[in-house]
């Protein structure tokens, strides 16, 4: 990231726990924040605490997404702009309807989120 000059990075939760905790000798982290104007995660939930120790560090809210392989890559991500709310997979991107089901028939069940759009494959 420091090398390169990187503007926009996007990574997995582990990847961010990997750069805060990385013990670099030559790691300039505020050369890198002079740089880094966008950080996007997806894959799975990003701790609270990541989410503060990265802007704290670099300056830069991370936003997060949700996505499938069938989603080409992702459903929701959080609006640009908008202040960012940790532990939130954001809105639906155009094209995309998701919808929250707990009951099917006559009997409850755990929460199931349905992923739906005419232009690829439909997921529950």
């Amino acid at each position: 990231m420091q090398r390169h000059a990187v503007t926009f990075f996007a990574g997995v939760p582990t990847m961010y726990w990997a750069l805060l905790e990385a013990e670099a000798p030559d790691l300039d982290s505020s050369r890198i924040a002079q740089n880094l104007r966008m950080a996007g995660s997806g894959g799975s939930a990003l701790p609270v605490e990541i989410h503060r120790r990265f802007s704290e560090r670099f300056g830069v809210t991370i936003m997060e997404g949700y996505g499938l392989s069938e989603t080409s890559p992702v459903a929701t991500f959080a609006p640009r702009g908008e202040k960012a709310r940790p532990g939130s997979i954001g809105r639906p991107v155009w094209g995309w309807r998701l919808t929250w089901s707990t009951r099917t028939g006559h009997r409850y069940r755990a929460p199931t989120l349905s992923v739906r759009s005419s232009s690829a494959a439909t997921t529950s």
